[in-house]
Parts: C-alpha cells; sequence; structure tokens
C-alpha cells in the first residue's frame, strides 16, 4: 500500500547530522561546506568539520547519487558555513562559497534551512577558496567529543548497539545501522505487545572541554533515537527525549563508553503465544460440535471484524490527502497520523472490549491491519471503470477537496441569434469540487476537477435572492505556482450541464430548463498566511457559451472575486 519514498535533500544530510557540526561554527570556527540545486530545483546542502571545501563538493555528488538525488552540477559550489546567533530574531546562517550562487540556489537553500531552524541565509563570494589546497585540516578530536585518547579508545567509531544502548561515532548524532537493528526490534516488541508504558530515551556526549557543545550534541542523540522509535510505531506522547551533556558515567577514564543514549524501560515482553482461535479444541468425533465450533469461531471474527471497523470510523480513519505522498500516515482522529500507531491504539482498545474466543483476543495487528486497507481503498475516489481496489488516478500527485464561495458583480449576456445585451443582478455561487493534481506540491502543473455548483442571484434590483442554476461538470486547469506555491495563476476551461431558470421563447415564462455550458477564463489565488494553505482568496474572469434548451443561447463575460477553503 506504501508507495517509495522519492529521495530528498535530508537524504543527503539530516537536521539531525546538520546542527551539531553547525553548533561549532557558532563559537567562530567555519566549517567547510558543500551547498546545491536538485533537478527538481530543491536547495541542498553538506557540512563537515575535518574535510577541505573542494572535498565536500566531491562528498556531496557522491552522496547525492549514492540515495538516488539527481544534482544540477551547474549550481553546486563549496566553501564554508558560519553561524551568526546574535542577527536578532534568531540564527543566520552566513555561507562563503568559491563562485556567485545563482538566484534560485539562494532562493531554495533558504527555504531548507528554515526547515532546520535557521532564521535567515547569506551567501557570499570568496574567490579565493579556488586556489585553495585540497588537503584536509589536522583537527584534534578533543575539540569535537571528548578529551584525546588513545589505543582502542582513540577509534571514532561507535560500540555495537545493545537492547537498550544505542552508540554514536565521535562528534555524530546519526544512527548506525546497529542503531537502527535495536530500536526496530525495540519499537516492534512495544507495538505488539500493545504496551502504553512511557519510553526515556537519555543521550550524552564523552567528556568535552565546550559544555554547550556537548549539551547540543546530547539533546540531538536523543531527539535523533527519539524520532526514530516514533517513526517505527510508538506514539509521539508515550517518547520523552532528552540530552544530559557529557559524562564519564558508564565508563570512567574512557571516552567510546559514553557517546550514547539509552532507553527505559526494556523491550516489552511479546504476547503469549495462544494456539489460533480458528482452530478451537473440539471432538472430531462428534460432526454436531465441529460444525459449532466451526460456526462460533466465524460469527466471533465476524464480531471483531465489525468492532474493528466501528472503531476506525468512530476515529475518522480516512486518506491523508494533504501528506507527504508516502502512503504511511492516514487522518485518523482528525489528524495526520502513522499507521503503525493506528494499529497499536486499536489493539490497545481492542484489549479492553474483550473480544476474546477460546481464550484468545481475534483484535489481531494483522486484521486490524487488512481492515484500514481495506477501508482506505473503498474512501478513494475511482475513474470511471477503474477496477476495484485502484484509485484509477494515474501519475496524480495528490486528490484535493476545495470549498468555494464566489462573488460575481454581474455578467453580462449577449444573445448568439443577435439582440441587445442584458446582465444579472450580483450573484452567489457555492462550488464543491475534487481535483487531481498532476504537479508536485507548491510547483506549476495539471490539475483535473470534478465539481457541482449552485448560483443565487435576485430577478431584479432589490428582489429576493433565489436560486438560478445548478449544474456538475469537469474543469482541466494549468497552475503556475509563484512564491512557493503562496501564490497561484492559470486558464482553465470547463464543460458543465444541468439547469437554470430560463425565458421560455414562446411562453416568455421563467422556467426551469435543462442547460449547458463551456467556458475559458482565468484564475489568481493567494494563500492567506499563518493558514497552512487552507484559506484562499482570489479573482478570475472568463467567458463562457450558455445553451438552455427552448432559451436563447448567449455568449457571457464576468469578473468575479472567490473565497475558497481547501481541506
Amino acid at each position: 500500500m506504501a508507495n517509495k519514498k522519492e529521495p530528498d535533500a535530508d537524504d543527503v544530510m539530516s537536521a539531525a547530522e546538520l546542527r551539531p557540526i553547525l553548533a561549532l561554527a557558532k563559537r567562530g570556527n567555519p566549517v567547510a561546506c558543500a551547498i546545491g540545486l536538485t533537478k527538481t530545483k530543491e536547495g541542498v546542502i553538506l557540512v563537515d568539520k575535518r574535510l577541505k571545501p573542494k572535498k565536500v563538493r566531491d562528498l556531496l555528488k557522491k552522496q547525492a547519487a549514492d540515495v538516488g538525488l539527481q544534482l544540477d552540477n551547474t549550481s553546486v559550489r563549496f566553501g564554508r558555513a558560519l553561524v551568526d546567533a546574535d542577527s536578532g530574531s534568531g540564527s543566520t546562517l552566513i555561507i562563503s562559497v568559491n563562485k556567485e550562487a545563482p538566484p534560485a540556489l539562494r532562493l531554495n537553500l533558504k527555504n531548507h534551512v528554515k526547515k532546520d531552524g535557521f532564521m535567515g541565509l547569506e551567501i557570499m563570494t570568496d574567490d579565493e577558496l579556488e586556489s585553495e589546497s585540497e588537503e584536509d585540516d589536522k583537527h584534534d578530536d578533543a575539540a569535537q567529543d571528548g578529551p584525546k585518547a588513545t589505543g582502542a579508545d582513540a577509534d571514532p567509531k561507535a560500540m555495537p548497539a545493545t537492547d537498550v544502548d544505542i552508540f554514536f561515532d565521535l562528534g555524530s548524532s546519526a544512527l548506525t545501522d546497529s542503531d537502527k537493528q535495536s530500536l526496530d526490534k525495540y519499537a516492534d516488541a512495544y507495538v505488539k505487545a500493545g504496551s502504553t508504558s512511557q519510553v526515556t530515551v537519555d543521550g550524552y556526549s564523552s567528556l568535552d572541554g565546550q559544555a554547550d557543545q556537548n549539551q547540543t550534541l546530547s539533546d540531538a542523540r536523543a531527539q535523533t533515537v527519539g524520532k526514530y522509535l516514533i517513526s517505527k510505531g510508538i506514539p509521539s506522547d508515550r517518547v520523552k527525549a532528552k540530552g544530559h551533556g557529557a559524562t564519564e558515567q558508564f565508563e570512567h577514564g574512557k571516552m567510546r563508553p559514553n557517546r550514547r543514549a539509552t532507553l527505559d524501560p526494556k523491550p516489552a515482553d511479546p504476547p503469549a503465544a495462544a494456539a489460533p482461535a480458528d482452530a478451537p479444541k473440539v471432538d472430531v468425533l462428534d460432526p454436531k460440535k465441529t460444525q459449532d465450533a466451526i460456526r462460533d469461531t466465524v460469527v466471533a471474527s465476524q464480531e471483531a471484524e465489525d468492532w474493528i471497523r466501528d472503531y476506525l470510523k468512530g476515529n475518522s480513519l480516512g486518506p491523508d490527502i494533504a501528506g507527504d505522498g508516502s502512503g504511511d500516515t492516514v487522518m485518523f482522529d482528525n489528524k495526520t497520523t502513522k499507521l503503525p500507531v493506528v494499529i497499536s491504539t486499536t489493539l490497545a482498545a481492542g484489549r479492553l472490549a474483550k473480544l476474546d474466543h477460546g481464550g484468545n483476543n481475534l483484535i489481531t495487528a494483522q486484521r486490524v491491519a487488512q481492515i484500514i486497507t481495506d477501508m482506505l481503498l473503498d474512501a478513494v475516489p475511482k475513474a470511471p471503470g477503474a477496477p476495484s481496489g485502484s484509485s484509477g488516478l494515474g501519475k496524480a500527485e495528490r486528490v484535493s477537496m476545495y470549498l468555494q464561495y464566489t462573488f460575481t458583480p454581474t455578467t453580462v449576456h449577449t444573445p448568439m441569434g443577435g439582440g441587445p445585451e442584458t446582465s444579472d443582478q450580483p450573484a452567489h455561487t457555492i462550488t464543491g469540487q475534487l481535483t487531481m493534481e498532476f504537479h508536485a506540491d507548491n510547483a506549476s502543473g495539471l490539475e483535473i476537477s470534478a465539481l457541482g455548483q449552485a448560483t443565487f442571484f435576485a430577478d431584479e434590483k432589490g428582489g429576493h435572492i433565489t436560486n438560478q442554476s445548478g449544474f456538475t461538470g469537469a474543469q482541466v486547469a494549468w497552475v503556475w505556482s509563484f512564491l512557493d506555491g503562496a501564490l497561484q495563476a492559470g486558464p482553465q476551461f470547463q464543460a458543465l450541464i444541468g439547469v437554470s431558470k430560463t425565458q421560455d421563447k414562446v411562453s416568455g415564462k421563467l422556467e426551469w430548463t435543462p442547460t449547458g455550458q463551456v467556458g475559458l477564463g482565468g484564475q489568481v489565488q493567494y494563500a492567506i498566511p499563518g493558514l497552512k494553505g487552507h484559506v484562499l482568496v482570489g479573482v478570475q474572469a472568463g467567458v463562457s457559451a450558455t445553451d438552455p434548451k427552448g432559451g436563447d443561447s448567449t455568449a457571457d463575460r464576468s469578473v468575479a472575486f472567490t473565497f475558497t477553503y481547501k481541506f
């Protein structure tokens, strides 16, 4: 059910890896860096406290290739990064690079580092970087994670993880493969056991002369472990992560054993094994008892499935339309929730429901996962002729729902058969719209919509406002995106059928008449800041041809103002 996650800039260097290294630069010691753009214009940054800038550039290209991220090599720059923590409203990241950075790189990298907690970005040019030697700086590891050690303890690599101890490389908060394997087992045991215990993650670093650096590093280690556990299904409100700075409490006089994070409590015990619910103990020599036992098992299983469906419906389970497209999240209890969390929450509620049969709880993880899959597939709109279980969306990036109010000061009608123009009174239109967006979030591209709308206005000035038409149909639009998606503009074409109040040619009366309409226009919309793109205001202008049965066909033109809510 889950789609493969597309590589992004965080796969080259995540915020958890970036912040501890840039914490060193706050003391006035710049670190080497390389920056660039992907083919999709996403900003990418890589920093390193040991390598020279040119080697960081080469490393950026290699790591991007390793994760399948396509770089625009013409945009890649190398240099040094420094953090100005006294810039007023927040920390500013200052980067000096070997040659002028293009405007697209400045804009998109600024958006990227904002997600990492920096309020501003300045990129300057230093031509002398081109002539610098590529030989690596010889840093003393004492400044990064503890005093200089000798022998086996001088190894900067992390120790192997245990059930409750997660170890880190020197000066790093990134998880090793051993760490991930240990945390996978911990989270899996927690979820399968249906545990509700609070998980405490404590982060540490080895001894260091800079207390603020140690605190930052230990915090980053604790947060990295906590976020990983949450991503594996442990509810976020049951994970508490905190850093405690430098220590040698785990092994006095040693560095490696103290570069760690600890977990409490120990991994949950797996639930006791039990005989399958569909294999009850029966007297095989008595056919009636066998039939009764099978019937009881089927009935109990159906009751369990009905309970699961009712519980999920009661918590508003549905597709996460505004999600990242990975397929790993759903809407549950009116908020975006990871699937493993939904499953573990349902299992915990199921135990309280006590839907047992033959001593076995019928609310199993496998049964819950299957029902979630079925309910999500049932909830996805299907294209005409699409097979059951298929969304029929082709290459659409997402499906969005809109509710729009449109105010039209006046609409001018020109009879196609000749005659004087007429104008309507100010009109109010309510439109519901389901849109397939064939473009990335905040990007330009094609949109295809199904819509229904109703229009209300008075027959004459000062008269009562009444319903004048109702239409349903399709819309095709091209959207150009500006200002990170906050401003959108583009042309649109509509083909609608419905009914409208039309003056009959013979009787002269206003009657409800089958009507067809096609229209072509343009629209500009702006997302109101601070509302996460949910509320948009805009203006649209267009022309249309309306053909009511038994009435005069007209060419229409109007300018309108729109107020839209995006679900």
